[in-house]
């Protein structure tokens, strides 16, 4: 079934979705997300608390869901909240979000690839970094009020966690985000 002038778009920065192409990508995220069993489809029903058939025509890719049910699909499945967040602000912010989504609230601390602890000043910094080559302590400094030596210290625990490097001279080099960090 082709899309007409008609359908309704999801509304985005980069490209739109028909209705079609949308229903074929819930399908497609609720059997990645909760698999191809009966028990998936009662699972979903819990959460959204919508009709177990109408659970069953989004994983058949028949029906798209009321903009209720999406939220609460986007609340239960990263498949559908990563769609929903990059199309919606782009993918720099869905990168931006899955970093500091992988903290762990309670502690105040994030692990990426299970090997680096950070605290909020680091994974701060290493968003400011995604964006400005010229981060440095300063700017720590400036944003958090804490002194050069606490910038520097967690910098440093970046460079050994090996989250960060520096290249160029020690006056005019500057920081850079490790391709197998994150």
């Amino acid at each position: 079934m082709s899309s007409t002038k008609k359908d309704l778009v999801f509304p985005g920065s980069n490209r739109e979705f028909s209705n079609e192409a949308l229903r074929q990508f819930i399908a497609h995220a609720l059997r990645e997300d909760f698999g191809k069993h009966p028990s998936s489809i009662k699972k979903i029903g819990q959460i959204t608390n919508a009709n177990l058939r109408t659970i069953r025509n989004w994983y058949e890719g028949c029906c798209t869901p009321s903009s209720r049910h999406f939220i609460s699909l986007a609340k239960c499945s990263p498949t559908i909240r990563e769609l929903l967040f990059s199309h919606v602000f782009g993918r720099e912010f869905w990168d931006d979000f899955a970093l500091i989504q992988n903290g762990n609230s309670a502690h105040n601390r994030v692990t990426i690839n299970g090997t680096i602890k950070l605290n909020t000043r680091q994974k701060w910094f290493l968003l400011l970094l995604q964006n400005d080559e010229e981060a440095a302590a300063k700017h720590i400094v400036k944003e958090w009020g804490v002194s050069f030596r606490t910038a520097r210290r967690d910098i440093q625990g970046l460079m050994q966690d090996g989250a960060i490097e520096f290249s160029g001279s020690k006056k005019s080099g500057h920081y850079n985000i490790r391709c197998d960090a994150t």
